[in-house]
């Protein structure tokens, strides 16, 4: 075989299991999780690289009236193994406004924090407003 060679060669597994529950009309939660697998190049070849990662996710959301949409908040865990280790924490809150019969307004804070072996710590946040206007 020769190592020089990169293939183009490539596998990919997914697996997502997603669950909605509505307790009543305002209360809602969600529950996901997925499972991803990918690897490339030949196993005896410098760029080889292979990579796992689970996410555990769970939110839940209240619907508040007509104009309050939506306002929620979840948690998040991401594990990686393979060609990067880490384990990674996530904080999010949300909110979905109507202020007028076609004017939206969508606020997202997401905060994390990802601890990488064999490197630093890594937080990150951020922080998303969007308004739009369906004619």
């Amino acid at each position: 075989i020769d190592t020089n060679y990169v293939s183009p060669r490539s596998r990919n597994n997914n697996l997502g299991v997603n669950l909605k529950t509505t307790f009543d009309y305002q209360w809602e939660s969600n529950f996901n999780y997925s499972n991803n697998y990918f690897d490339y190049a030949q196993k005896k070849s410098n760029y080889y690289e292979k990579q796992r990662i689970n996410t555990i996710a769970m939110s839940f959301n209240y619907k508040y009236n007509e104009k309050i949409k939506r306002v929620g908040a979840g948690l998040e865990y991401i594990n990686g193994s393979g060609a990067m280790k880490y384990d990674q924490y996530s904080i999010r809150m949300y909110s979905d406004f109507l202020f007028l019969d076609n004017l939206n307004l969508n606020i997202l804070y997401n905060y994390r924090f990802k601890n990488i072996v064999s490197s630093p710590d890594y937080n990150n946040s951020f922080f998303k407003m969007n308004i739009s206007y369906r004619f």
